[in-house]
């Protein structure tokens, strides 16, 4: 589990430390991230404890580090929201109308 920490944190300094205009630096954080959360989750599924730990402390890392790099997508997106003229005006925004238009069409959102 420990090389799986290491490698995740490639891909943590990668974000703090704005290097994502560098390509290859990007890829390598990207395998470092994948081959650091196999380990983890190896290292999870080979501890001496019962299966349903085993599966609860998986569950429970697997939605935190989604939560981690969820809430970074988030926070990059309404920064990018902010700076625009239609500011999340979906509807209107060139980005986001035709997404915005099939989720309308299949019944995911509403009119307000």
């Amino acid at each position: 589990m420990l090389i799986g920490i290491t490698l995740i944190s490639i891909n943590i300094v990668n974000i703090l430390c704005k290097t994502r205009q560098v390509t290859f630096l990007r890829i390598l954080a990207k395998i470092g991230l994948a081959a650091g959360l196999g380990f983890i989750f190896i290292g999870i599924f080979t501890l001496k404890v019962h299966i349903i730990l085993r599966v609860f402390l998986f569950l429970n890392v697997y939605g935190a580090i989604n939560s981690i790099f969820g809430l970074y997508r988030m926070n990059s997106i309404q920064k990018v929201c902010r700076e625009c003229v239609y500011k999340a005006d979906w509807k209107n925004c060139d980005g986001f109308r035709k997404m915005y238009q099939r989720l309308k069409e299949h019944g995911f959102l509403v009119e307000e």
